[in-house]
């Protein structure tokens, strides 16, 4: 970088004297406490003797600016305005510790100290802080996710099971956060910055998605997304016209809201524990005109010794929220015990 005056500067004040120093290796986390307190003291001592407007050095300044045709008093110099500031407040803010030393040379001596963009380009090119080495939490919640994710996949293979659950994998996204945010701690400045870039967009993102996923859960959707609009007490009259029902089986977890209705209800799906020994009669498979597979429940029902009676009662339930169409295709079964051989 070079230094220098336009020689129009030179002409109308030859008198001045700059000085240049170049400093390398700065650190934004460099001590300058020390350093600095004597300058205060220093400057605390020329105020209390006058104000700031009496110093030799801001006389001159004043006389400067004079000589370029400016209100001394509008146009002050850079080291009587921080003069000024620090006889009413006694102390400045803490900004860099070169900016802050800088400051401090600039009270104590009462002459304007300039700072450019050098110094912050060479503070800008120091390297972060080294990336810290894992720590024991954060390899314990790793390994804890690995070891999930392995036990899910070995049940999943153990088990034949066809039909993967989404919802199998909640422990793992609800650690996964965690782990990340340890990580991204652990990488310093670099970190913190994507961690908050992070934050902010999936809070954006959030906002934006909420509206729609309740429209959706309402409104959309011809299969799963209109459970929710179900008119369930008249279900429940449907499932019971023709004698009491104590269990309701189904190929989907949504029957569990006719328990909002009838507290005493069995409600099964095929992912129900101990399925068979469960089911109380008079016994009742309900399914709608969703896409959810029904082998599954079939299967279930076999194993369990039950059988679907040959008369299947096929009814029009209402949904509400003015829901189109007004009705949804809801098929009843009755479920009897195979009688033995």
């Amino acid at each position: 970088m070079r230094f220098g005056h336009a020689p129009s500067i030179w002409e109308q004040f030859p008198q001045l004297v700059p000085g240049v120093l170049r400093v390398g290796a700065i650190h934004p986390k460099a001590d300058v406490a020390a350093l600095i307190e004597p300058l205060h003291a220093q400057a605390r001592e020329r105020l209390a003797r006058g104000p700031e407007s009496e110093l030799a050095e801001i006389s001159a300044w004043r006389r400067a600016y004079a000589q370029m045709g400016l209100k001394p008093t509008q146009y002050r110099s850079a080291a009587e305005a921080l003069l000024r500031r620090f006889r009413r407040e006694n102390d400045l803010p803490r900004l860099h510790p070169l900016v802050d030393l800088g400051n401090a040379l600039s009270l104590a001596f009462a002459l304007p100290v300039a700072i450019f963009a050098a110094a912050f380009f060479l503070a800008r090119k120091m390297s972060a802080l080294p990336p810290q080495p894992t720590a024991w939490p954060e390899k314990l919640l790793w390994r804890t996710i690995g070891f999930a994710v392995l036990v899910t996949l070995a049940v999943v293979l153990a088990g034949g099971i066809t039909q993967f659950r989404d919802r199998w994998m909640l422990p793992v996204f609800i650690l996964l956060p965690a782990a990340l945010a340890m990580r991204l701690d652990a990488m310093g400045e670099r970190g913190s910055k994507t961690q908050g870039t992070i934050v902010f967009v999936g809070a954006v993102l959030a906002m934006l998605a909420l509206p729609l996923s309740w429209y959706m859960h309402v409104y959309g959707g011809d299969n799963r997304g209109r459970i929710v609009r179900m008119d369930y007490r008249s279900l429940h009259d449907q499932i019971t016209a023709d004698g009491p029902v104590r269990t309701v089986v189904s190929s989907f977890f949504w029957i569990g809201n006719l328990r909002l209705i009838d507290p005493d209800l069995i409600v099964l799906d095929d992912e129900i524990p101990d399925f068979s020994q469960s089911i109380r009669e008079p016994a009742v498979l309900v399914l709608t005109d969703d896409q959810e597979p029904t082998a599954v429940i079939f299967n279930k029902l076999a194993k369990a010794g039950y059988e679907m009676d040959s008369l299947h009662r096929r009814v029009e339930v209402p949904q509400l929220l003015w829901s189109t169409p007004a009705t949804r295709a809801v098929t009843i079964t009755r479920l009897h015990k195979k009688t033995a051989q």
